[in-house]
């Protein structure tokens, strides 16, 4: 568990603000993982290895969970801990956070 986004995760949920995980995990792990970390509750939507063919670098996780969100690309932001990660969030036009050793180090802004 990431402190930092944890801590976030519950702030925007208070404000009901619609959150998505998206995972390279394959789903049974990841709900696992999420599940006993006290993460699952406070999100709407994850999307797993198993719901996209294509992983990151791509944009199709972080594509599919807007989606099921119903947002707008737009209107996503992406919190990483990747570089990969962060290359699937501006393939998806999405602004990045990169998180380095759990504190939120940098903003990586889409160029549109």
């Amino acid at each position: 568990m990431i402190p930092a986004t944890f801590s976030l995760l519950q702030q925007q949920k208070a404000l009901h603000k619609p959150i998505a995980i998206g995972t390279g995990c394959y789903r049974h792990h990841a709900l696992e993982i999420l599940s006993t970390s006290g993460i699952l509750p406070l999100v709407d939507v994850v999307v797993t290895a198993n719901d996209v063919q294509r992983h990151k670098p791509f944009p199709d996780t972080f594509l599919e969970a807007a989606r099921l969100l119903g947002v707008p690309v737009s209107h996503c932001v992406v919190f990483e801990d990747t570089e990969l990660g962060c290359q699937a969030a501006h393939a998806a036009s999405m602004d990045c956070y990169l998180v380095r050793d759990g504190i939120i180090s940098e903003f990586r802004a889409f160029k549109r």
